[in-house]
């Protein structure tokens, strides 16, 4: 009956008592053996499922998945594909940017071999 009451009511239990009601094997196979009923029957009170509506809510749920999947690998697709885009931009800039670095290069060398030396006048 106690533990009746305590799962009922566990409110109305100090935390000793509820711990003592749980380490006693006697009052968990009681408590199982009440819950074990009460699930029984709540099936067996319980409506039958509609199998056919639940197959149509089903498939409804499959087919938005379905195309919100298509939708996220169309999205990944133009995600790759800007990138791709902004990584070959970047490599055309690099690359033009390397040849005029080139071609400053070669002018800072025969600048280097000219006889001009920087004096304390140049220097701003």
């Amino acid at each position: 009956m106690r533990t009746l009451e305590a799962m009922e009511h566990p409110e109305s239990f100090s935390k000793e008592e509820l711990h003592h009601l749980l380490n006693d094997p006697e009052c968990v196979a009681i408590a199982r053996d009440i819950l074990d009923s009460r699930e029984a029957l709540a099936r067996r009170h319980a409506p039958a499922p509609d199998v056919d509506a639940e197959w149509e809510s089903f498939k409804r749920r499959s087919v938005l998945t379905q195309t919100s999947k298509r939708f996220t690998s169309n999205a990944e697709a133009f995600r790759w594909g800007a990138a791709l885009l902004v990584a070959a931009s970047l490599a055309l800039l690099f690359l033009s940017r390397l040849r005029r670095n080139m071609s400053f290069s070669k002018l800072h060398k025969w600048h280097k071999s000219s006889r001009w030396k920087p004096t304390m006048a140049s220097i701003p």
